[in-house]
């Protein structure tokens, strides 16, 4: 190994860990959100594990979720299908990595050249397999010709307040997946939103709500008991 890649590799070591420390801090309480087809297959913490999904961006393993219910709502947009929402809480402080991407500052030289050019092909190990936080959204949607996404256009007013509310993704690995627990999981009430251009009116029609309490008390989401 050369010079410039051990000196890369114990700084980026370095300042991972420093980010572990002192960044990216999820406290105990937190509400997370997750979509998927039956949110029951996440109702314990061995049920959490069975079910981790390799990310198709990163290669990584775990679990993805939301710190707003916009994001996960905006889910069945992009995949034009209804699914169950699940609240999910953080039960013990946890800190993850700042950044999709941030596993490759572990071992640069695996993903990058001497030129700093990206390395092909090369997928995160065990050690790399890490928690992360990343900000700044963009949500998106199902065109009208169902050919491909495109970002949802909000009013400037909306925009701006989303922008305040820094909509973020978390995916989890273990061991934070023994940090959290279900607390509640929600339906889409088929006498009001019978398919997904039902939400896409009802979205359009109350602004998009970022409070979960919102979907709740327009009877939107019906909360029921898994069996």
């Amino acid at each position: 190994m050369s010079y410039y890649y051990k000196y890369l590799k114990y700084k980026n070591k370095y300042l991972q860990l420093k980010k572990k420390k002192g960044g990216s801090r999820i406290p105990k309480g937190t509400f997370l959100f997750r979509t998927a087809p039956s949110i029951c297959n996440y109702q314990s913490i061995e049920l959490c594990q069975k079910n981790v999904q390799k990310c198709s961006d990163t290669g990584k393993t775990g679990i993805y979720f939301a710190d707003n219910i916009l994001v996960s709502i905006c889910m069945c947009l992009e995949y034009d299908k209804l699914m169950e929402i699940g609240i999910f809480q953080i039960i013990d402080d946890i800190r993850v990595g700042f950044g999709k991407y941030a596993f490759r500052d572990i071992n640069p030289e695996r993903y990058f050249d001497i030129h700093g050019n990206l390395i092909s092909h090369v997928y995160p190990n065990k050690d790399e397999n890490i928690s992360h936080v990343d900000c700044g959204l963009n949500l998106l949607k199902l065109n009208d010709s169902k050919t491909g996404l495109e970002v949802i256009n909000f009013s400037p007013e909306k925009q701006e307040e989303i922008e305040r509310f820094n909509l973020c993704e978390i995916f989890l690995t273990e061991p934070h997946i023994n940090n959290i627990k279900l607390i509640d999981q929600y339906r889409f009430n088929p006498d009001i939103i019978k398919n997904v251009n039902d939400l896409k009116i009802y979205l359009e029609l109350n602004n998009y709500p970022l409070n979960h309490e919102k979907y709740i008390e327009d009877g939107i989401l019906i909360r029921y008991d898994c069996k």
